[in-house]
């Protein structure tokens, strides 16, 4: 589907990560996704998986395939770097004004990419030389393959294929900001990123980059194009896929006991995709003269509905009893798991964990909050406590 849309007209930016930045425990890292490959498992990409994995959902059609080389001229390394200041970064007239006024990017523990054909693609922005220092600490294998400069690859690079245009980089830090909208999947816990965004040259450059993805060209190649061309990046034996070797057993964590990367099921309340959890769902009733709903385990003061974006106020009671650590969130979410609900001004997402004041064995706390414009008509009003739901309600959404 990529390949189509961009032949046909298409723009894409893929921003990847350092090798083993897998976050969900199913082996494929954020590179192996984008290239289309898991490192040592290109002739079975259920490699190492347990039999109830390889037969799931998640697996089915999955096949291996050197994408990003065959369409796009590029891979993405599986190197990791640690905190490097790249600012070896081509001219202006290299890079179809890309770079107008970037001095210098930042990258905190990302990788590099392979030129594999120049006629397609071309690096803009490049680490400088580096030594076993400047590797990130939790790499895997040497973590820099040609001691930096461009025979490491750029950092950041283009692509032009057929009728449309990709752009790639090398890290997510570099766009991410500190407010994560999800929770880990496999214990809910908060994601931890940082502001990125606003380090450096980064924001200019991200936005200069989209808005040459938006330019329609006509050439199919930078073969085709007044432009100088990249040298191929000397590769290491083992980038070959067919080559690849896995250096160390994955997955690289163990997950919460319980989770299944391939199962929404047992995705954690607040992450991305999750459907809910098993315990404590309960129905409810509403007393519609005083706007309070009860259920089993709690009892909302809440509107009979809402309009988006408006300002309201929510109070929960819950049975002490319920609490975890004498803590609870409040979600507010659609049916298929996205967070709405916008608390004390943040982006939508689940509230912070509060410490409620207990009466008589029931607490008493009231949130401050708002519903995002892409919530459903109706969303589900849930209390967490230590990942589990503890009292749960539906909101209409005018």
């Amino acid at each position: 589907a990529i390949e189509k849309y961009v032949k046909s007209g298409g723009s894409i930016l893929m921003i990847s990560d350092h090798y083993n930045a897998d976050r969900n425990f199913n082996r494929f890292d954020s590179s192996e996704v984008m290239n289309g490959y898991r490192r040592g498992a290109f002739d079975n990409p259920t490699k190492g998986m347990s039999p109830e994995e390889s037969a799931s959902e998640k697996m089915k059609g999955v096949e291996s395939r050197d994408f990003l080389n065959e369409v796009f001229g590029l891979r993405f390394r599986y190197n990791a770097l640690g905190n490097v200041k790249v600012d070896d970064i081509a001219s202006s007239e290299e890079s179809f004004n890309i770079t107008n006024g970037i001095k210098a990017v930042s990258m905190h523990a990302g990788s590099t990419i392979a030129i594999t054909d120049p006629n397609k693609a071309k690096g803009i922005a490049f680490v400088p030389q580096l030594s076993k220092h400047d590797k990130w600490n939790n790499a895997v294998d040497e973590g820099i393959y040609n001691g930096g400069g461009k025979n490491e690859g750029p950092y950041i690079a283009i692509s032009k294929v057929e009728k449309g245009k990709g752009a790639f980089i090398g890290d997510s830090s570099m766009v991410e900001d500190k407010t994560p909208k999800y929770k880990r999947e496999d214990n809910g816990e908060n994601k931890k990123t940082y502001d990125g965004f606003k380090e450096e040259d980064n924001k200019k450059m991200v936005m200069q980059i989209v808005e040459w993805l938006n330019k329609q060209e006509n050439q199919k190649d930078f073969k085709a194009m007044d432009i100088n061309l990249d040298d191929k990046t000397p590769l290491k034996r083992f980038e070959q896929p067919e080559n690849s070797q896995e250096v160390e057993q994955e997955p690289w964590g163990t997950p919460k006991r319980g989770y299944k990367w391939y199962d929404a099921s047992t995705y954690a309340s607040g992450s991305y995709g999750a459907k809910g959890t098993k315990q404590n769902k309960t129905e409810h009733s509403t007393e519609e003269d005083n706007n309070t709903t009860n259920n089993d385990t709690g009892t909302f003061d809440i509107p009979s509905s809402v309009s988006r974006q408006e300002k309201f106020n929510i109070t929960v009671h819950v049975d002490e009893s319920k609490l975890i650590n004498q803590k609870f969130q409040l979600s507010i979410k659609n049916k298929d798991g996205i967070e709405v609900g916008m608390f004390n001004g943040q982006a939508p997402g689940i509230s912070e964990s509060v410490n409620p004041k207990i009466k008589n064995g029931k607490t008493d706390w009231y949130f401050k909050t708002k519903i995002a414009n892409e919530a459903d008509e109706e969303v589900k009003v849930e209390v967490l406590s230590g990942g589990n739901v503890i009292a749960q309600t539906t909101l209409t959404v005018e």
